[in-house]
């Protein structure tokens, strides 16, 4: 039987301590991969991704794991925040403010673990909770690589604000440049011998392609520090 999922009354909330590879001081929101109808069984409906124009990285996408073994946490959970996004995006800010506002459990939010930014407003969200909330930091991914790229030449971005572009092969790397002076612009890279673009530094969180455990994200930092603006990882 299908659950029910009203998204102007459920709680939409930051992930905490799902994923070992982060540490457990960042918290994280994700929408669905890909771009295509997504079946998602607790809902025993379709639902579309989220990756616009990105169909050359789906298959390899790190996050089809994550499907295929949580498929009642991980994807209903990326739907419930998809859905929640498309159809009442003022109550998902509110609800992330006041999360923001009355937690001590963590300091930083990583945005799109899975997913990405469907619209100009949502990328305008992220950077005004990012000004509300200035004692955190925020770091995001995204393959819409033209709309950061103008948002960033146009508004710039908060100190506590990290933008990545989550480039893969050749795509995003000449939009990545327009805005490569912002100290908070960066160049996530996958890594797969076929790069066009020179690395600063690299990903620690995988050594032969398998998770190094003794390197999370928040030891690391790479991603949200201003002085590393090209990493190279394993996997996307």
């Amino acid at each position: 039987m299908a659950k029910k999922f009203n998204p102007n009354k459920y709680t939409y909330h930051f992930n905490l301590g799902h994923n070992v590879k982060l540490g457990d001081g960042i918290a994280t929101w994700s929408t669905l991969k890909g771009s295509e109808l997504l079946y998602i069984p607790v809902l025993e409906k379709k639902v579309r991704g989220t990756c616009k124009d990105s169909e050359y990285c789906t298959k390899d996408c790190y996050v089809n794991k994550s499907y295929n073994r949580f498929p009642k946490t991980a994807l209903y959970g990326h739907a419930r925040n998809t859905i929640g996004l498309r159809r009442c995006p003022s109550k998902v800010f509110a609800d992330l403010h006041h999360q923001l506002s009355v937690t001590n459990r963590f300091r930083t939010v990583r945005i799109n673990q899975s997913g990405d930014i469907e619209n100009i407003q949502e990328l305008e969200m992220w950077v005004n909770l990012a000004l509300l909330h200035p004692n955190f930091t925020f770091y995001i991914y995204t393959k819409q690589f033209k709309m950061a790229s103008e948002f960033i030449l146009s508004n710039g971005l908060p100190k506590n604000f990290h933008l990545n572009f989550s480039i893969w092969h050749e795509h995003g790397v000449n939009e990545y440049f327009k805005v490569a002076s912002n100290p908070n612009a960066h160049a996530f890279v996958y890594d797969d011998g076929e790069t066009y673009i020179p690395a600063d530094d690299y990903c620690r969180a995988y050594i032969n392609g398998k998770l190094n455990h003794k390197i999370t994200c928040e030891v690391c930092k790479k991603c949200y520090k201003p002085k590393t603006k090209v990493i190279y990882c394993k996997s996307h």
